[in-house]
C-alpha cells in the first residue's frame, strides 16, 4: 500500500496500468502539515508511521510499461496520490495522472 511499494528495478516491475513519475514539484497543504504533526488520524490508520506526506505531484514520466498505453517516457504530467508525493519518484496508476498543461512550468 502507499506510500511504500516494492523496489522498481526494471520496467517489468511496473504494473501495466501504472507509471513512475520523476517528481519535479509537489504541493504543501494543510493535510501535509497535519501528517507531519502526527495529527492526521487516517494517515496513521491507513499507512502508519513513518509516512511520506504529499498528495499532489508534477513531473515527467520516467518509466512506463511498453505498449500502446496512454503515457510515454518524457511526458509532462501531474497527478494525485494517497501520500508519498514528497518522494523523488512516485509510482501511480495511469488513471490518477493527467497531461501537464503548457502554462504550468515544471
Amino acid at each position: 500500500p502507499p506510500p511504500f511499494s516494492q523496489a522498481i528495478q526494471s520496467i517489468s516491475d511496473i504494473p501495466n496500468d501504472s507509471v513512475v513519475i520523476s517528481s519535479k514539484a509537489f504541493s504543501v497543504n494543510y493535510a501535509d502539515c497535519c501528517i507531519r504533526w502526527g495529527l492526521y488520524e487516517s494517515a496513521l490508520q491507513f499507512v502508519g508511521f513513518p509516512i511520506v506526506p504529499g498528495f499532489d505531484v508534477a513531473g515527467f514520466v520516467e518509466m512506463a510499461p511498453p505498449g500502446d498505453g496512454p503515457w510515454n517516457v518524457g511526458d509532462k504530467v501531474f497527478g494525485v496520490t494517497l501520500f508519498g508525493a514528497y518522494s523523488s519518484r512516485v509510482l501511480l496508476p495511469s488513471v490518477q495522472i493527467a497531461q501537464n498543461p503548457c502554462f504550468l512550468v515544471v
